[in-house]
């Protein structure tokens, strides 16, 4: 378990935080929350500005 939290940055296992621009990395999920991107499984979403 490594966490940086001058940026907010977290890994925990396979789980990779980095909340500075709202990333997150869980298993084989991909969530970029900035752009409300998302990746879960093979299902993507992309919200862009909507």
């Amino acid at each position: 378990m490594a966490r940086f939290d001058g940026l907010a940055c977290h890994f925990d296992g396979l789980a990779y935080h980095f909340d500075g621009l709202a990333y997150h990395f869980d298993g084989l999920a991909y969530h970029f929350d900035g752009l409300a991107y998302h990746f879960d499984g093979l299902a993507y979403h992309f919200d862009g500005l909507a």
